[in-house]
């Protein structure tokens, strides 16, 4: 590229029609900063497909990806839309599109300052893990209401028509998106397909114009999800992202989008994000059964409003799972089971795991151990197993009895214990399984972060990762 600009130069001797030449003549995707002698003074820019945000404080010109590195530094950036390029310096800034000016809007950076601070905690994500609490009290503000779960952001026009659902994310996002997925079937009767985002955009996929098209995406600019939204977009569906970040570009793309309101999360390994998303999925789909049924739906009204009391962090787990991590730094691997809304859930712990302590550990059905893991099961393999107190209770029990009577190394998280375990982590019995969840969820952050910790892991910026995916 820089090549390609000085032969520009060379040819036109204007440093500005050089740039903007060299800017019209590239493919693909890109966000990128161009430094010349021609003008010593400015800075060029262009940004097509990847996030890039500009901001002016003073006599001070930054340039990020997202808010989280400007927060203390600006109040306002600038969020360039597809296709801008342009230059900065002391004396201004220039916006063109398309080789013409461009007006581009200036809005407030969302979070203070103290957000991007550790607050006496000794990693980010041991403090968002503790924020959770709050963060699902903030998620479901103004949208649960006495009676019912109502969202502005979605009118009756909007909602008129839709058949099915489809959910497109990554990562951690798709793992909301397939919890998601069993509580609109239960509760609203409505059809749901969940798939990955960076294998949808490549499987000519099918989309029906009264289906809504759900993506959900912690920082906005994920890659393969932002490319599945244009797709379906331009196909006619109905699109809703579900995003942490507004004025990123997956809300701007949107017909609608819902902030989840989990605040600035600096931790690469999801945890306030995933909890966030939950919940107002969760949310969303007693609107949806609300909507569909004309009725009212107390008793998720009522475990909604103990989500905050089930994700709060408790000494006696913190204190359990330190104790627990020592004896799971070796072995050849770890299988964490669960069974419906909890599959979901297992394959977040797994990832958790991977993502900070490096070890290989994979999530599973619980009914799926004989269809060939179990093959792997011996002593130095370890299973984390997800036992919620009624919700399919006894098949879960009969799957951990099956590992164990095999050798398994099996720790249990439960309301109650169970004599196959070798470990046993206790949490709060609830009445909705959904509240059992999140008091699950809370533990294996815990022991995923304990068990990294031992090891001697960078758990804020574990190796080979970045906080938002903005490439394929």
């Amino acid at each position: 590229m820089v090549h390609l600009f000085e032969k520009n130069y060379n040819e036109c001797k204007d440093v500005y029609a050089a740039f903007t030449q060299t800017i019209c003549a590239l493919e693909g995707s890109f966000a990128l900063l161009l430094l010349t002698p021609f003008a010593s003074d400015e800075i060029f820019f262009a940004k097509k497909n990847s996030p890039l945000e500009l901001a002016i404080e003073g006599d001070e010109i930054f340039f990020a990806s997202s808010d989280a590195p400007l927060i203390g530094f600006a109040q306002k950036a600038y969020y360039l839309d597809d296709g801008v390029y342009g230059w900065v310096s002391a004396r201004g800034v220039q916006f063109f599109k398309d080789a013409k000016p461009y007006e581009q809007a200036q809005k407030p950076i969302a979070s203070s300052a103290l957000s991007a601070q550790k607050e006496g905690f000794r990693f980010f994500m041991e403090k968002e893990i503790y924020e959770q609490q709050k963060v699902l009290i903030d998620a479901l503000s103004g949208r649960l209401q006495d009676e019912r779960v109502e969202f502005e952001e979605l009118d009756s026009a909007f909602l008129d028509g839709i058949s099915s659902i489809s959910i497109c994310a990554c990562g951690t996002s798709f793992h909301a998106g397939l919890t998601a997925q069993y509580l609109f079937g239960r509760l609203a009767r409505m059809r749901v397909s969940v798939e990955i985002a960076s294998e949808f955009r490549y499987k000519d996929p099918i989309i029906d114009k009264n289906e809504l098209f759900i993506v959900i995406s912690q920082s906005g600019e994920t890659a393969d999800t932002l490319e599945a939204l244009k797709i379906a977009s331009a196909n006619g569906a109905k699109t809703l992202a579900i995003c942490n970040v507004d004025n990123s570009s997956i809300v701007r793309l949107a017909d609608r989008s819902i902030l989840t309101r989990a605040g600035i999360e600096k931790g690469v390994a999801s945890t306030k994000a995933f909890s966030a998303q939950t919940i107002v999925l969760w949310a969303l789909a007693v609107f949806f059964a609300q909507n569909k049924m004309q009725k009212n739906f107390p008793n998720e009204l009522k475990a909604l409003r103990q989500a905050h009391e089930a994700i709060a962090v408790r000494e006696e787990i913190v204190n359990k799972t330190h104790r627990l991590s020592k004896r799971y730094l070796h072995g050849h691997g770890f299988f964490f089971i669960g069974r419906d809304l909890f599959y979901p859930l297992a394959l977040e712990g797994a990832l958790k795991l991977k993502e900070i302590s490096y070890l290989h550990a994979e999530g599973y059905p619980a009914g799926e151990m004989k269809h060939g893991p179990i093959a792997l099961v011996d002593k130095d393999l370890f299973t984390i197993a997800l036992l919620p107190s009624k919700h399919l209770n006894a098949k879960m029990r009969s799957n951990i009895e099956e590992l164990s009577a095999r050798d398994s190394t099996i720790c249990v998280i439960s309301p109650e214990p169970i004599d196959a375990s070798d470990d046993f982590v206790r949490i709060q019995s609830y009445e909705h399984p959904m509240n059992e969840f999140f008091a699950s969820l809370v533990a294996l952050q815990l022991l995923a972060m304990e068990i990294s910790l031992r090891l001697g892991n960078d758990i804020d910026m574990p190796r080979n990762l970045a906080k938002s995916v903005t490439v394929e």
